[in-house]
């Protein structure tokens, strides 16, 4: 397979998830869920000096574990006699179900995905609420857990239909791995050259929140097109059952817009709910009026994960930030349309509008993770600016960008600050902005800035742009003296850093003479040079803070050593911090080829988890499985 069509099955690791910064698009037209703040309410109005009747609070998405109940109720205001109420689901009056609110019997596996919504009525008014779904989770007693990845030889290119024409890609096998039993054989979901584009970077991750604090953060469902409708795989089934597939929604790859037989989907306005999986959302672009793909009346199409075949997608504007609440969960989504940018709910309902944009020049920057709920930063015309969006009030300039200075594509955040920098003919500018929107320059250099991450004491940065070479340097966060860790030519731009503690993790020579690995701490003390060592992925702690920010600081990092020239074997082993202190030897696996590119998919997320490497082999892929925090390596399938 080739390099561009192998990178394309590299997993989504964490900071993809916690991340949702940069992205720019078309907004779109309004095609919410019925019903809305004031329902729909019909017959004659109400006498003078007499309020129409009108929901105030919808009935709300609920969950609950089979053999258990869920309520929904809802509030009304005015009308011209006291209310009566008539619950329904699915269309159909609930017989007895009369009260405000509604709860309903014990619920089993076969009623998730139902819909809830209320008549009420006054007189001769009528309202009817919106819906609201009912998930039935199943009890969490005795389950397996399967992680999923492609695997085995590249299939035939298949092809696919968009909206903007047939492309085509080649796909090998659906494989799912049994957690608990490895080394049996690799279960295939989906035969190579069946199944276009399994949405790897789309898979949709689940943790345990407590005051909190994130713990088994894990990839939990997968997606995947095939046939032209979307399906959907969840990776936790009842003990002894294997995973099955199922198609979520009506909606169709011809629905929406592709680029290299991949939908083109949303990843910065996030909508995944991270308590509960089934509850997230996906975002599809789609052609608005027009009738045309790419542009600017492109609208999108929203699926979310407990949708049945027949639900159909809801239409929304260009998905901006996903907000979650104090548990993780999804509780809301900024978007925009054209000029206006647009506050909804957690089932992308009651929109409330915030304020309007430039259209042209709008760029956004999304939520930073953990610096605060709500806390939105964007460009709009040459002005970087931010809002609070829990917190009535007008949007904040933060910074005016002058001529021919642009936004570096990276940044980086902790529980205090964001840092960004700011790109121009003589260097860049690097600034840390606050919880109240308050903005601080740390440090001045003098080439353009590539990267930035985040230690506990010191910001990161890596500088290029010249013919000649880039750099790898820190300061502290509170600004200073900068401190050089290292540097590189410019054919071999160092990516990726990792940080694990104080310890700073980038490749030296890497893509020219064999693969080192250099970890100096962050102040420029004790470098070592780590020959024959490939530098692969981070690892997260076993628990962190939904407000620790963005930038993740590993508590372990993987390495490939006795990588020399790619071939033979090579050892895969997990180390910390800045004296790259050993905490497991897993084991070895064969390099095929002059070309090691390993392709991480999205599993471990903490340490503790157990996860796959992917790795081409020829025109095939290989896969390995391990359990982070113990010795062992299975090659599982290929």
């Amino acid at each position: 397979m080739d390099k561009r069509a192998a990178w394309r099955w590299m997993g989504a690791w964490i900071a993809a998830f916690v991340l949702a910064l940069s992205g720019c698009g078309g907004g779109g037209a309004d095609g919410g869920a019925t019903g809305g703040t004031g329902g729909g309410a019909t017959g004659g109005g109400p006498g003078p000096g007499t309020a129409a009747l009108a929901i105030t609070a919808q009935p709300q998405d609920a969950s609950a574990s089979a053999g258990q109940a869920a309520t929904f109720s809802v509030a009304v205001t005015g009308g011209t006699s006291a209310p009566t109420y008539q619950w329904r689901l699915n269309g159909t009056a609930i017989a007895g179900a009369t009260a405000a609110s509604y709860t309903t019997a014990s619920t089993a596996a076969g009623d998730s995905g139902g819909k809830y919504s209320v008549v009420v009525s006054s007189g001769s008014e009528k309202v009817t609420s919106a819906d609201a779904t009912l998930t039935v989770k199943p009890v969490a007693v005795s389950s397996a857990y399967f992680l999923l990845a492609s695997a085995g030889p590249q299939g035939a290119s298949l092809p696919i239909d968009f909206a903007n024409g047939q492309q085509s890609t080649a796909m090998p096998a659906l494989r799912a791995i049994d957690a608990a039993a490895p080394a049996g054989p690799a279960i295939t979901l989906e035969a190579a050259g069946q199944t276009a584009t399994f949405l790897n970077t789309q898979l949709l991750f689940e943790g345990s929140v407590v005051a909190g604090r994130v713990t088994n953060l894990h990839s939990r469902l997968g997606t995947y097109f095939k046939n032209g409708r979307l399906f959907l795989v969840d990776q936790v089934t009842a003990a002894g059952r294997t995973p099955a597939s199922r198609l979520v929604s009506t909606l169709a790859s011809t629905d929406v817009c592709g680029d290299g037989g991949y939908p083109i989907m949303d990843t910065y306005g996030s909508g995944k709910d991270l308590a509960d999986a089934t509850r997230s959302w996906l975002f599809f672009r789609a052609p608005g009026a027009d009738m045309q793909c790419g542009t600017a009346d492109d609208i999108f199409l929203a699926v979310r994960m407990n949708m049945a075949a027949g639900d159909l997608p809801l239409t929304t504007g260009e998905p901006l930030a996903g907000i979650l609440d104090a548990d993780g969960a999804f509780d809301g989504l900024l978007v925009r349309y054209g000029a206006e940018i647009v506050r909804r709910d957690a089932a992308l309902t009651n929109p409330v509008p915030l304020f309007n944009v430039d259209p042209a020049t709008f760029m956004n920057l999304g939520t930073p993770w953990g610096v605060q709920a709500g806390l939105w930063l964007y460009i709009d015309g040459a002005r970087l600016r931010g809002i609070n969006t829990t917190v009535p009030g007008s949007p904040v300039t933060l910074v005016t960008l002058a001529a021919g200075e642009t936004l570096a594509p990276t940044s980086a955040g902790d529980a205090a600050h964001v840092y960004m920098a700011i790109n121009g003919a003589a260097g860049a500018r690097v600034i840390a902005i606050g919880q109240a929107l308050t903005v601080d320059t740390i440090a001045t250099l003098s080439a353009s800035l590539l990267q930035l991450a985040l230690t506990p004491t010191r910001l990161i940065m890596v500088t290029g742009g010249s013919a000649a070479s880039g750099a790898v340097l820190s300061v502290p966060k509170a600004g200073g003296a900068t401190t050089s860790l290292g540097s590189f030519v410019a054919s071999a731009p160092v990516n990726p850093v990792i940080v694990s503690g104080e310890g700073v993790y980038f490749p030296s020579n890497s893509f020219t003479s064999g693969f080192n690995t250099v970890v100096v701490n962050s102040d420029g003390s004790h470098p070592v040079t780590l020959t024959d060592t490939e530098l692969l992925k981070g690892i997260g702690a076993s628990s962190f803070g939904l407000s620790d920010g963005s930038a993740v600081n590993y508590h372990a990092v993987l390495l490939a050593e006795g990588a020399a020239l790619r071939q033979g074997p090579a050892t895969l082993r997990a180390v910390t911090g800045d004296a790259a202190s050993p905490l497991v030897t897993y084991g070895d696996f064969a390099t095929i080829g002059p070309v090691l590119a390993p392709m991480l998919n999205p599993d471990p997320l903490q340490y503790g988890q157990p996860g796959l490497i992917s790795m081409p082999n020829g025109d095939s892929i290989d896969l390995y499985f391990y359990r982070s925090d113990a010795a062992g390596l299975v090659h599982v399938a290929n």
